[in-house]
């Protein structure tokens, strides 16, 4: 049950970086693009928390290797 969920996670997280990558590409705001787009009913509220450390540009890990 854990890989599916991780799966429909990582699917998810790959969508959003693309719409990301487009709306910056359109030359949208990167805070009013986050913020609009974690309020959308697309966006799932377990990405709430990606969606502060993208605004933050954190990029650490968040599940070490060694839990694996």
């Amino acid at each position: 049950m854990q890989l599916v969920v991780n799966l429909l996670l990582g699917l998810n997280m790959q969508a959003i970086s693309e719409a990301i990558s487009l709306g910056e590409h359109l030359q949208i705001n990167r805070n009013v693009l986050l913020d609009v787009l974690l309020r959308t009913a697309v966006v799932a509220p377990a990405m709430a928390g990606k969606f502060r450390k993208i605004k933050d540009s954190d990029c650490s890990p968040e599940f070490p290797l060694s839990h694996k």
